[in-house]
């Protein structure tokens, strides 16, 4: 087999940089976004890279494919939209507040008390 030539490097050197920094960036952007959002944006990363690869390269995509596209960009903005759950009261009494008027965690009477302490 003969050495690699410098079109091998370039290619492996430029998968390993953007590679590592794509990862790095996703890593950083994970910290900062709730989860079902930082899935959402997994998902769609093989929908983009069939696209890249067909504008890119001319690959011709299927039904399938497009199929699976419209699904998982559906799913995306459909999690996207999806309104956050409230947050709980800071403060101690606040919580006591509203487990007390049964505004968190279920009724007053609830023998397990508050969601957040479960």
């Amino acid at each position: 087999m003969p050495p690699p030539g410098p079109g091998v490097i370039r290619v492996a050197l430029g998968g390993l940089v953007l590679g590592v920094g794509a990862g790095t960036v996703f890593f950083l952007a994970v910290k900062r976004v709730p989860a079902a959002i930082a899935a959402t944006i997994t998902y769609v990363e093989p929908v983009m890279a069939a696209g890249v690869r067909a504008l890119l390269l001319g690959e011709p995509l299927g039904g399938l494919a497009f199929a699976g596209a419209t699904v998982v960009i559906g799913s995306g903005v459909w999690v996207a939209l999806e309104p956050l759950p409230p947050e709980p009261p800071a403060s101690a009494e606040d919580r006591t507040a509203a487990w007390a008027s049964g505004g968190v965690g279920g009724s007053a009477h609830s023998s397990r008390g508050p969601r957040w302490q479960a």
